[in-house]
């Protein structure tokens, strides 16, 4: 395919661009507390061609650039040529509090990595496996699996492991989970099966999974993910249930507890909110209030906990503990217990008003835990293994700051620079500066309404609430991506934390990991697969309201939210994926790049996806494809786009773009023969911004006229030269309406008008997508202090999604084109 002239200049400057072969990286400590041989994992990007191997890279300190730093590096993603797009780091750094430390990563194909120096040992055996940290040994048994409850801790540093330095004991209760009919179902009853996912000098993290078992079956699967750092005694443990009980749609769960036993004999201290002689049991009831032993006790838990005796000791805790309640921690006699999901009484969450009651406590009626098939939950748990008695103080601040990863960070104009996003600038003084100065603001009222709203709770935290939909979101409009892309723009970790656990929260929650044939068979999930994603529906996956006979719902209760958002919704116009590559690529973490790719097979296997009256049933499967070929370089998936845009192509009147007849609702009129003929305006910017990024990719150039008769359509539809905006819909009977300043097709439109005007050179089509996306900044930073979006803010962050790519527009420039990368 000839390349256009723009494209080798492109390539040109390219080649010159990274002469240096090194840039800076920084890692500031974020939560005020200091840090010692902290761990830091974090994704690099580079550019296109610019690096070829992992081993080429050396990470060295800003005043010490003759020094290198024991580093680990792996490939998370490649450019079509096969050069590093992704690099994964890993290093360990001390850092005082609020401290930044600077750093330069040198790379190339003359740079030569040092060795790590005692690095971690892995040794397989036909039971099980040893893992050897240079601090710590632990053993994992196949038949007999209790999580950590062989780990040894090298006391002495004599480079052995004793008896007298074992910490857990064998006997260790481990992983049990309780129904509501006293059936106990344990981890270690089944058989566990271990995958290395990375194997690496500083860091190792191990793949467990299998089932929780009685005598009579099973009940939930499980996952853990065990992360083990060089010379440290800390081990990351991420356990994640999945309610794949087939036999029913809803399954109810008394208790699920995770417990060590300390090994040798006592006496032993305890530490929960302070020394403790006795038996303690700490509950975290919601996001207000924790109790001790029964007795109202504070607002928000530490949500850790520590015992030891003679043989050394054990601190445990949760990362975003209370966030997550129902929670409990335990501690007695040399035990320690986590309550991942705590018993609790009858009555404790019951009798609340149906509105209450469907926003927080849905899944905790009549004293047991009520879960829907395919949901799941990872919980984030941290293990410290103490050689002496501890200082509270120092484990308090230890567990605090794993609230906020460490991150190792390239400046935003190297992101930008390296093009792994696109077309986004990074954050600059001039005419882009007004859209940083609306996100920032919206970020601000967003975690202001976080807690006004109480987006917490197991199976909540990470979503956003619509209190006019009674309902939660199910990050509508992919709000992750939206924040990963402004923390990658501006380095403002605010939007990292924030989109981190949306990510989190989207592949457990919102993603479907299992079904039966009773959900395949429902209207509203018809066809079901696991992968597939949740529309917002009530308790985010339906089944905790209402029944459906085959003719008429009944038990439906008295929301906004009706009919199959009850029951619970598959519909294709409204998946989306970007923000769990996106996390995946940033942190490295296998969880949501497994989901991620779990879903995005899932879609894969549905193309082309139906041509309707909803055109975004096209356009977010489209977006979905694009952002797993983005991320992966799996051609399965682009070729998956390309079914879809031939889909699109069958419809298409190159004159007068995808007319279709509107939906009751997107026109007033409410007679099917008096219906006007058009398209809503949102759906169909939104398939033209995934259009864009195809043609990005492929350069097929019918693509490209099809862009530009979506947008010819778009402008004469909707576009309203006197306000500025576009109307929501082609509906002549709206006409009379003035569009809002803040409305959605200014937005989504935004990566499509700036892409096509830039290879068209259609003066008209940019002219009007720059002064669009004037009036939407102004009118969002206009909106800032109002009550707009009060009680849904996140529903707002549909408005960030395309627009970074449209802001080229406001500097009068043109994206940079790429040859397509296809092949």
């Amino acid at each position: 395919m000839r390349r256009p002239a723009v494209a080798i200049l492109a390539l040109s400057l390219c080649s010159t661009a990274f002469a240096a072969n090194r840039f800076p990286l920084v890692v500031t400590e974020p939560a005020g507390i200091a840090r010692h041989q902290s761990p830091v994992t974090s994704g690099i990007p580079f550019a296109r061609g610019e690096l070829r191997s992992a081993d080429s890279v050396a990470l060295v300190a800003s005043e010490s650039p003759g020094m290198q730093i024991p580093l680990q590096t792996e490939i998370l993603s490649r450019w079509p040529d096969g050069s590093v797009k992704w690099l994964l780091l890993d290093f360990q750094i001390n850092l005082k509090p609020n401290q930044t430390s600077r750093f330069f990563l040198n790379y190339g194909a003359d740079v030569t990595r040092q060795p790590v120096s005692n690095p971690i040992v892995i040794t397989d055996g036909y039971e099980g496996m040893t893992v050897d940290s240079r601090r710590l040994r632990l053993h994992l048994d196949r038949k007999n699996f209790r999580p950590l409850n062989a780990v040894w801790l090298d006391r002495n540093s004599d480079g052995r492991y004793d008896k007298n330095e074992r910490i857990t004991d064998a006997d260790s209760p481990g992983l049990v989970l309780t129904t509501p009919s006293g059936r106990s179902f344990s981890a270690h009853t089944s058989a566990m099966h271990i995958t290395r996912e990375q194997q690496g000098p500083l860091r190792a993290c191990l793949r467990l999974h299998g089932s929780h078992r009685d005598t009579d079956g099973s009940f939930f699967r499980y996952v853990v993910r065990l992360h083990i750092f060089r010379g440290l005694p800390d081990i990351r443990f991420d356990y994640t249930f999945v309610n794949d009980h087939t036999p029913k749609t809803m399954s109810s769960v008394d208790r699920l507890t995770c417990r060590w036993k300390l090994a040798g004999n006592g006496p032993f201290s305890h530490h929960l909110e302070g020394p403790r002689k006795k038996s303690t049991r700490l509950f975290q009831v919601d996001d207000r209030q924790y109790h001790i032993d029964g007795e109202p006790e504070g607002r928000h838990a530490a949500g850790w906990a520590a015992a030891w005796g003679a043989n050394g000791g054990l601190a445990v805790g949760v990362r975003h503990f209370w966030q997550n309640w129902p929670k409990s921690l335990s501690v007695d006699d040399g035990q320690l217990g986590i309550g991942i999901l705590p018993q609790f009484a009858k009555g404790t969450y019951d009798g609340r008003p149906i509105r209450e009651e469907a926003k927080l406590y849905y899944y905790l009626r009549d004293g047991a835990y009520s879960f829907k098939l395919g949901v799941a939950k990872t919980h984030e748990v941290w293990a410290r293994f103490l050689g002496q008695p501890p200082k509270p103080e120092q484990l308090d601040a230890h567990f605090r700051g794993l609230g906020q990863r460490l991150l190792a960070e390239p400046t935003p104009q190297r992101i930008a620079d390296t093009r792994v996003m696109g077309d986004m600038p990074p954050t600059r003084p001039g005419p882009t500066a007004d859209y940083d100065r609306w996100f920032s603001g919206f970020l601000d009222k967003h975690l202001r309404g976080q807690d006004e709203v109480r987006e917490y709770g197991l199976l909540n935290y990470g979503d956003w609430y619509a209190i006019q939909w009674d309902s939660w979101g199910n990050l509508e409009y992919d709000t992750a991506r939206c924040f990963f892309q402004q923390y990658l723009r501006t380095g403002d970790r605010r939007f990292f934390d924030r989109a981190e656990i949306a990510a989190k929260h989207l592949v457990d929650v919102d993603v479907v990991h299992e079904v039966n044939q009773p959900i395949r068979d429902y209207g509203g999930s018809w066809q079901i697969e696991p992968g597939a994603i949740w529309a917002h529906s009530v308790g985010h996956t339906g089944g905790y309201y209402g029944r459906y006979d085959g003719e008429k719902y009944h038990d439906i209760a008295p929301l906004k939210m009706t009919g199959a958002y009850q029951l619970g919704l598959v519909d294709l116009g409204h998946h989306w994926i970007g923000g769990a590559f996106d996390h995946f690529l940033l942190t490295g973490e296998r969880r949501t790049h497994e989901v991620a790719v779990m879903a995005c097979d899932a879609m894969a296997r549905r193309t082309p996806t139906r041509y309707t009256d909803h055109l975004r049933g096209i356009g977010w499967p489209l977006q979905m494809m694009m952002a797993a070929w983005d991320a992966t370089g799996d051609q399965a998936y682009l070729s998956a786009a390309n079914r879809q845009w031939r889909r699109l192509r069958q419809h298409l009147d190159p004159k007068k773009g995808w007319v279709i007849k509107l939906a009751y609702g997107h026109c007033s009129e409410p007679s099917d023969a008096g219906r006007c003929r058009g398209q809503n305006a949102y759906m169909l910017a939104l398939t033209l911004s995934g259009l864009a990024r195809y043609h990005k990719a492929t350069g097929d150039p019918e693509a490209l006229q099809g862009l530009t008769a979506g947008i010819d359509q778009l402008i004469r539809d909707c576009w309203n030269q006197k306000h500025r905006a576009y109307r929501t819909t082609s509906c002549k009977h709206y006409r009379h309406i003035p569009p809002s300043g803040q409305n959605s097709p200014a937005a989504l439109i935004c990566q499509a008008i700036a892409y096509e005007s830039s290879l068209t050179g259609n003066v008209e089509h940019r002219r009007i997508g720059r002064e669009a996306l004037t009036t939407l900044i102004a009118a969002g930073i206009k909106n800032l202090p109002t009550d707009n979006l009060k009680g849904q803010t996140g529903y707002g962050s549909m408005m960030f999604l395309f627009t970074p790519y449209g802001l080229p527009l406001l500097e009068n420039q043109s994206p940079r084109a790429t040859p397509p990368r296809g092949r």
